[in-house]
């Protein structure tokens, strides 16, 4: 599946069953590389920077969903809910992944990080607060 198929599946509704999102091949020429990250539409796109050792998240989402885009640092991705058996991710710089709605997850990060998100709703505070369920 490429980066295409997998946005076309999410704003269809159907979330595929891996979380890492394919990234299709660069383009590069002399004048460096261009890196398509999200190939369709979406609702809002976040820049979250976070210091070593931060933890955010900790809540899933009623509707939204969110592919996240590591840029510098490390970041540990946990699913699951809490008291049952989580998956543990790394991720690093050039790695993204994906969290579909109704999905408990947290973000511990391992250093200093930006992320970019790309939201599949308007993330202001007011709809991101109305959103999430956080334990």
């Amino acid at each position: 599946m490429d980066n295409k198929e997998f946005v076309d599946k999410v704003n269809g509704g159907e979330y595929p069953a891996t979380i890492i999102i394919p990234l299709d091949k660069p383009f590069e020429d002399a004048r460096g590389v261009i890196q398509n990250l999200w190939l369709g539409n979406s609702g809002s796109v976040t820049l979250i920077k976070s210091k070593k050792g931060a933890v955010r998240a900790k809540h899933k989402h009623t509707n939204d969903f969110h592919a996240a885009y590591v840029l510098s640092g490390k970041v540990k991705y946990i699913e699951g809910e809490p008291g049952e058996k989580q998956k543990e991710f790394i991720f690093n710089i050039g790695d993204m992944f994906f969290t579909r709605p109704g999905i408990y997850h947290i973000m511990e990060f391992l250093e200093d990080c930006d992320m970019l998100t790309i939201n599949g709703i308007i993330k202001n505070h007011e709809n991101y607060e109305n959103d999430i369920k956080r334990y």
